[in-house]
């Protein structure tokens, strides 16, 4: 071991020095003696952490989207929340999900992404232009609403439809914003006596 004084580019006296850039540092060794050494030098090149991220595509799980596949990227090696290590993981419920990504140098980084539920079913309702089929009111129309399209029980598509015999009508209504669907029926009765 050295005697005396040690002065580093940095300013530092110590034996040693920790750095967090990349860079050229000198040191300068002074004796107990009042000699003075020439400069020692060496490149520093800190390692850097890993850039994480993780990519879907969606962040949100619908009646029609019952699953997302999360795919961690900026690393060699990844650990879930859930202490999977795959680079995919498959999700099928609303909540925050994080990932440690580990880089070829050992260093680490942790991304998270949200996932959120659209399950929410449409209101479907059906209005007819009477509840009864008389001798002067021979057909009724049924207005369906609640939805984005319509599927009637004779497998028709269009939300009015009309009906000339008594009995339960039903219908489909579903939501293009997010797949989920609901049902409802109306009896129309007969009054013709």
């Amino acid at each position: 071991s050295a005697s005396g004084s040690l002065l580093w580019s940095t300013g530092a006296t110590t034996s040693s020095i920790h750095v967090t850039n990349s860079g050229n540092y000198t040191v300068h060794t002074t004796g107990s003696n009042g000699c003075t050494s020439a400069n020692g030098s060496g490149t520093a090149s800190p390692k850097s952490a890993p850039t994480a991220g993780i990519n879907s595509s969606t962040t949100t799980l619908t009646c029609s989207t019952t699953s997302i596949t999360l795919t961690a990227t900026g690393g060699s090696s990844y650990l879930w929340d859930d202490n999977s290590t795959n680079a995919t993981r498959t999700v099928t419920s609303a909540g925050t999900y994080s990932v440690t990504v580990t880089g070829s140098n050992g260093c680490t980084a942790t991304s998270s992404i949200t996932i959120s539920s659209n399950t929410t079913a449409p209101t479907a309702a059906i209005t007819p232009s009477s509840s009864t089929l008389t001798c002067s009111t021979t057909s009724v129309s049924l207005v369906a609403s609640g939805g984005d399209s319509y599927l009637w029980d004779d497998n028709s598509t269009n939300a009015t439809r009309t009906v000339s015999s008594a009995n339960t009508y039903s219908i489909t209504v579903t939501s293009t914003a997010n797949g989920c669907t609901s049902a409802t029926s109306v009896t129309i009765g007969s009054n013709t006596t």
